[in-house]
């Protein structure tokens, strides 16, 4: 039995009081870029996200690849109905294929037409524009300014940095 966070189920009911969709131009590797109304898009290397959720039921971690999971824009209703698939992580049969799909690659480009949500590892960040990258031997990591360098560098530290297992 999965057990969902009372945070995210309740996330979910306020994202239906609202704009559920969002123009964007997605990028997967140098394949030619789809632009539509979409609900979500995930990069990932594991299965499970948001207090349980399976949304990405064919990420391996131990993959060179990220898993990429593309959802169009649908109906309130309709994502009511999709909804316990995608917890349990059966959003990607081919059934659903009209509006999910599923592929894996190295990186992931997103332009957003209105700015949009980007949560990362829990923590989010409002952008119109993303990428996800996979990187070699490597973990990224987002760090507080001030943590990450010396309080005289921090104004012009960079957002992200890479640390490399070599």
């Amino acid at each position: 039995m999965v057990f969902i966070s009372l945070a995210y189920i309740l996330s979910v009911f306020y994202t239906l009081m609202g704009k559920m969709s969002n123009e964007l131009t997605i990028t997967v590797d140098d394949n030619e870029p789809i632009t539509g109304r979409f609900l979500f898009a995930i990069s990932a290397k594991g299965n499970y996200h948001g207090g349980g959720m399976k949304s990405a039921p064919e990420a391996k971690p131990d993959s060179r690849m990220l898993n990429f999971v593309i959802v169009r824009n649908v109906t309130r209703r309709r994502f009511l109905t999709l909804l316990p698939k995608y917890i349990k992580g059966l959003h990607t049969a081919p059934k659903y294929s009209d509006i999910v799909a599923s592929s894996f690659g190295k990186k992931m480009h997103i332009v957003a037409k209105k700015p949009l949500p980007v949560t990362l590892d829990g923590e989010i960040i409002i952008t119109e524009e993303m990428t996800s990258e996979l990187v070699e031997k490597g973990m990224r990591f987002i760090l507080p300014r001030k943590i990450a360098v010396k309080n005289e560098e921090a104004e012009t530290a960079p957002k992200t940095y890479a640390v490399s297992k070599k």
